[in-house]
C-alpha cells in the first residue's frame, strides 16, 4: 500500500474547492450531470438546454434535439444518464417536467446521441396522474447492473400520494432500459397497483445511485422541516411518508407523532433541521472495509457538501464542508475518480479535492452473455473481476490499448471463489488496459486504468 492510501485510512476524509470550471456567466441553473468518459461529461439545465462539456479542453456545446418541457416552479429539464452499453448504443435518458390536461407531470424519454445531436428521442413513461401543482417532481434516474432502468417520481407535494399504489407518485420506478414493465416488478399483478412501482412511501428522492457490485439502491429525499433521509430502497419496501416522519409542517404544526410504524421501514440517517439533500454519489475508496460504503450528497437549504459514511448499511459519520458556499444541486464521480458538483447561487461546475484515494468508478459491461464488474477502477496493483453472471469464459487476456496480449489466463470455475476473481498486475507498468474474457462463442471487454 502507498504511503498516501496508509495515510487515508487514517484520516477523516476532507473535501474543499480545486476549481471552478464553469462559473455563473457560463451556465444558468444547472440541475443533473452524467460522465461520458473520464473527460466528457452530459450536464441539463432547467430551461431546458443539455450541454457537452470536454474538461481538458475547457469546452461546452448545446446539444440539440431535447424534448420540450414545462418550467414552472421546480418543473423543467431535470437528470441526465447514459446506457450502461453507452458506447455502443449511444443512448441518453433525461427526466423532465410536460404539461398535459390537469396540469404536469414528470416524463422520462431518451435519445441517441449522434455528435451533439439527439436525434429519434421518445418518451418512455410519464407519471400518472397529471396534477395541478408544479413542484416535487423528483428526478434521479439510475442503472442497475441488469441494466434496469430505476429512476424516483416524487409525490408533487400532495402527501397521500405516497401510500397509494394507484399512482405514480411518491415512488421508486423500475423499468426496462425501453420502458416496458420488467415482469419481476413487486406490484406486477396486484390489483389496482401501478406495475411500475418498485417501492412506495417516498416525499421527494433528489438523489439515487446504485452501488455497482452489491447492485443495492440507495436514496435520499427531503423532508418538510426537518426529517430528510437516506435510504436503503428494496422492493416493494414503504418507505412511510406521510404515516411516519422526523419533520413537521412548514408552519410548525405536526404531521404525526409517529417516527416507527410496523411494516415500514427506517432510513439508515435522517436530518434534523433539514438540509434539501441533492445529487447522491458513491465514492470509492482504495483498501476501504469491507461492507463500507462512502457517499457524497450535496445540501440546497444546507449551502453545503457532505461526505457519509456507512457500514453494513448503517450511519457511521457524516462530515460536512464549504458551508455556505452554495447551493449544491448535483455531485458525481468521474471514472478516474475526480469528485465533481454542480451548484446553484451561484451557478457553476466545480472540482473539488479530497485527501482520500479515491479508485473511481467500477468498470461494468452487459450483453446476451451476462454481466461482469471489473474494481477497483484504476487499481494500483490487483483487480477484481466479478463475473457470477459470465458462463463459459475460457480465457482472460490482458491486452495494451493497441490489443496486443500482454497476458493470458486459462479460466476454469474453481478460479472463481463465488463468483469473483483476483488478477495481480503489480508488474505492469503505469496505464490503460483492455481485460478481454473470451470463449469461442463470445467476449466481453473491460477497460481498466493502471496507477
Amino acid at each position: 500500500m502507498s504511503i498516501s492510501a496508509l495515510k487515508s485510512l487514517a484520516q477523516a476524509p476532507t473535501l474543499e474547492l480545486d476549481k471552478v470550471l464553469l462559473s455563473s456567466n457560463e451556465m444558468s441553473q444547472p440541475w443533473g450531470m452524467c460522465f461520458i468518459s473520464a473527460d466528457e461529461l452530459l450536464f441539463t439545465e432547467k430551461s431546458g438546454k443539455l450541454f457537452r462539456y470536454v474538461v481538458s479542453t475547457d469546452t461546452k456545446t448545446q446539444i440539440s434535439g431535447t424534448p420540450a418541457v414545462s418550467t414552472a416552479g421546480q418543473g423543467g429539464l431535470l437528470d441526465v444518464a447514459i446506457h450502461p452499453n453507452f458506447t455502443t448504443n449511444k443512448y441518453v435518458y433525461l427526466s423532465y417536467s410536460i404539461s398535459g390536461p390537469g396540469g404536469s407531470t414528470l416524463a422520462i424519454g431518451r435519445g441517441v446521441l449522434n455528435n451533439n445531436q439527439l436525434t429519434g428521442f421518445t418518451e418512455i413513461f410519464r407519471a400518472l396522474p397529471f396534477k395541478s401543482g408544479t413542484n416535487h417532481y423528483g428526478s434521479r434516474i439510475a442503472f442497475d447492473k441488469d441494466n434496469h432502468l430505476i429512476f424516483s417520481s416524487s409525490e408533487r407535494q400532495e402527501q397521500d400520494n405516497a401510500q397509494l399504489l394507484e399512482n405514480h407518485l411518491g415512488k421508486i420506478i423500475r423499468l426496462n432500459d425501453d420502458g416496458s414493465v420488467p415482469s419481476d416488478n413487486p406490484f406486477v399483478g396486484v390489483n389496482g397497483a401501478k406495475p411500475e412501482i418498485y417501492s412506495y412511501g417516498h416525499r421527494n428522492v433528489q438523489g439515487l445511485v446504485i452501488h455497482p457490485e452489491t447492485n443495492k439502491i440507495y436514496a435520499h429525499e427531503h423532508g418538510p422541516m426537518g426529517g430528510d433521509e437516506l435510504n436503503l430502497v428494496e422492493a416493494a419496501n414503504n418507505y412511510g411518508w406521510p404515516k411516519i416522519t422526523f419533520g413537521k409542517n412548514y408552519n410548525g404544526t405536526t404531521i404525526t407523532t409517529d417516527t416507527a410504524k410496523e411494516g415500514m421501514e427506517q432510513p439508515i440517517r435522517y436530518w434534523v433541521p433539514s438540509i434539501a439533500p441533492c445529487g447522491l454519489a458513491i465514492v470509492n475508496l482504495q483498501n476501504q472495509q469491507a461492507n463500507e460504503v462512502n457517499f457524497v450528497l450535496g445540501a440546497l437549504a444546507g449551502m453545503q457538501i457532505q461526505w457519509v459514511k456507512i457500514k453494513d448499511d448503517k450511519h457511521v459519520a457524516t462530515y460536512s464542508f464549504m458551508k455556505n458556499y452554495a447551493r449544491f444541486r448535483d455531485v458525481e464521480v468521474s471514472p478516474d475518480g475526480k469528485i465533481y458538483a454542480l451548484t446553484e447561487n451561484p451557478n457553476s461546475l466545480i472540482l473539488l479535492k479530497t485527501n482520500q484515494v479515491v479508485t473511481g468508478l467500477f468498470e461494468r459491461s452487459s450483453g446476451n452473455s451476462g454481466t461482469v464488474s471489473l474494481y477497483p477502477n484504476p487499481v494500483t496493483d490487483i483487480f477484481t473481476i466479478d463475473a457470477n453472471d459470465i458462463k463459459g469464459k475460457d480465457e482472460i487476456a490482458i491486452c495494451n490499448q493497441q490489443g496486443k496480449v500482454l497476458r493470458s489466463l486459462n479460466v476454469s470455475d474453481n478460479l472463481f471463489d463465488e463468483g469473483k476473481m483476483k488478477i495481480d498486475i503489480s508488474d505492469l507498468p503505469s496505464g490503460m488496459y483492455l481485460i478481454i474474457l473470451r470463449s469461442k462463442e463470445s467476449s466481453t471487454t473491460l477497460k481498466c486504468r493502471k496507477l
